[in-house]
């Protein structure tokens, strides 16, 4: 691991060298096994429950879709995957539904709106459309944290985490519980401004939509304290350090983008403290924002 005292020395007060160095030392002690930003499908049915299609693909090689799911007491962690053909303004979109069919599901969704990041977004199918939720931001937030998202090859691939039971002010129709199995619905496409647009309706194709063989329990399989999740922890920890460290340009800010990278142990990583410690005078900043993911949500 690359030591955050040798990237940061120069804009980084003598006073916050101590706590980089704490944060170091922790990473080094959650740091799973290598690929974390990617999906590991070794572990399938073992620590986490899996679905992909086709039945035994190789996420990243030859699944059109796959979903890995893993609960702890109040959330359950999801990493998606799914071919998509345009770089932006596309998603990939995971259903909870009771029958197996479109139609009076929920869902969650991993997409890019006006060329903006993918995020994780949650929405419903009224009948044979999307719409989505009509929550306000503080509920939103609460219910669903964005991790890390990432396209690369024609394949967007994103993990984020959803409460188990929404707030009681939440109606099921827009997220339901995911304390009860369900069906579950993958498909991918493009995006307008406002929400998804529809699915491939082509039966033959390889992106036409998933859909499981039956009822699938998101808890059955429970977050371990050795999670490979547990990385994500870090980074609110790095967003204060580099956001106490916004007044100065000496260091090239490609060097706080691989500080970050390296302690999170993901390929990119954002949050509104990270954003605002990138001053806009710094020669690199458009380089930067675009390593720069959304996580958690915040």
């Amino acid at each position: 691991m690359l030591n955050l005292l040798y990237l940061i020395p120069f804009f980084l007060p003598m006073s916050l060298r101590a706590e980089v160095a704490a944060v170091e030392e922790e990473a080094k002690r959650v740091k799973p096994k290598a690929n974390i930003g990617f999906f590991d499908s070794s572990v399938c049915e073992v620590t986490k429950g899996c679905l992909t299609k086709p039945k035994g693909c190789t996420p990243h090689q030859n699944c059109a879709y796959a979903l890995s799911y893993v609960a702890d007491n109040e959330r359950v962690y999801f990493e998606l995957l799914g071919q998509v053909a345009a770089n932006t303004n596309a998603y990939v979109a995971l259903g909870f539904s009771d029958d197996g069919l479109m139609g009076g599901d929920t869902v969650t969704d991993c997409s890019s709106l006006k060329g903006e990041h993918f995020v994780a977004r949650l929405s419903y199918n009224p009948g044979k459309s999307n719409r989505q939720a009509p929550l306000d931001d503080n509920a939103t937030a609460q219910i669903l944290h964005t991790h890390f998202a990432k396209h690369s090859d024609g394949t967007l691939y994103c993990r984020f985490s959803q409460l188990i039971v929404p707030p009681a002010s939440v109606q099921a129709q827009f997220v339901r519980p995911l304390n009860m199995s369900t069906h579950i619905l993958m498909s991918s496409g493009v995006t307008h401004s406002k929400g998804l647009l529809i699915h491939s309706l082509n039966v033959d194709s390889p992106l036409f939509p998933f859909s499981s063989e039956g009822p699938v329990p998101l808890t059955k399989f429970q977050l371990s304290s050795d999670s490979a999740w547990l990385r994500t922890d870090r980074v609110d920890e790095l967003s204060h350090l580099l956001s106490s460290a916004n007044n100065s340009t000496q260091q090239p800010h490609g060097a706080v983008a691989e500080a970050v990278h390296t302690v999170a142990g993901a390929e990119a990583v954002h949050t509104p403290a990270v954003a605002e410690a990138v001053p806009a005078a710094a020669s690199d900043v458009s380089a930067t924002q675009g390593l720069l993911v959304k996580a958690h949500g915040e």
